[in-house]
């Protein structure tokens, strides 16, 4: 079985087992871009979007499951948005450039001055005091 974007494939895919090293792979997967939860690129980004969006377990049994009807693991949903985090950076250290380059188009304010518009939020995080007391009303800013 694959996972794809719309749910699970049936796709007969020959197996070998190597002797040597005493792991078994399915020699197609890399020419149909599957990873190793054998999931194709389409559904790879939609557990990797989620990931980002929410928590793995809730991501992976409710968001996945309303976005797409994708049902997997919590510990799939963090391993692939890990492995597509990891990809993304490589591939920007490499110095790889996703889309094409183009000018900021800059508000204008009311005196006619570009700007820009950051907003932040504040959210209650449960912290400890010196000692290992709890810490109430304290706020984390993302």
């Amino acid at each position: 079985m694959v996972l794809g974007l719309l749910g699970p494939i049936r796709l007969n895919r020959p197996y070998y087992h190597c002797k040597a090293c005493r792991r078994g792979f399915h020699p197609g997967d890399a020419m149909l871009g599957l990873d190793a939860a054998a999931a194709t690129p389409a559904a790879r980004e939609a557990i990797a979007l989620a990931g980002a969006v929410d928590a793995f377990g809730p991501a992976a049994e409710v968001l996945l499951e309303r976005m797409a009807g994708l049902r997997v693991s919590a510990s799939t949903a963090r391993r692939t948005a890990e492995a597509v985090g990891a990809d993304i950076g490589r591939r920007l250290a490499e110095g790889e450039v996703f889309g094409e380059a183009r000018d900021w188009e800059w508000r204008r304010d009311a005196e006619g001055q570009t700007c820009a518009y950051v907003a932040i939020d504040s959210t209650g995080t449960r912290q400890q005091a010196p000692g290992g007391g709890s810490a109430e009303g304290r706020m984390c800013a993302v």
